[in-house]
């Protein structure tokens, strides 16, 4: 493995979580994609290293269906229950996106990465991107 295993994400996000705080852009991607999201009528998108699901929590607020998925079982943890605290019905699921990608083939309408793809070698951000094709 040639990147941060889990344990190193989830002492990072429990972290984070003791000093009362997050890793959250705040609307920075959605308030700039949002209108093209919408005018190419996505209806599912799969948000790859959500983190403890901010965006996802954005978008599921506007009406899209998303499924969060990150390496660290502590940040989807941290998803989930923000989400059962919003109402909200979210998946949630732990994975690496390194590796194949745990979905039927052409079952979303976008994916979308916010500070994680980048953090790959070049030969498995290629990789990744074939699988997301």
């Amino acid at each position: 493995m040639s990147y941060a295993p889990p344990d190193h994400w989830n002492q990072v996000f429990a972290k984070w979580k003791d000093a009362g705080t997050d890793l959250d852009w705040g609307t920075q991607w959605t308030k700039v994609h949002l209108p093209f999201l919408k005018s190419a009528n996505v209806k599912t998108v799969l948000d790859l290293g959500c983190g403890t699901g901010n965006d996802v929590l954005r978008l599921v607020r506007q009406g899209f269906i998303v499924i969060g998925v990150d390496f660290s079982n502590e940040a989807v943890q941290q998803g989930r229950e923000k989400a059962k605290k919003l109402g909200l019905s979210v998946q949630f699921v732990v994975a690496d996106m390194a590796k194949r990608l745990p979905f039927d083939s052409a079952t979303l309408d976008a994916v979308m990465s916010n500070v994680a793809i980048h953090m790959f070698s070049d030969q498995i951000t290629r990789q990744l991107f074939k699988e997301i094709r």
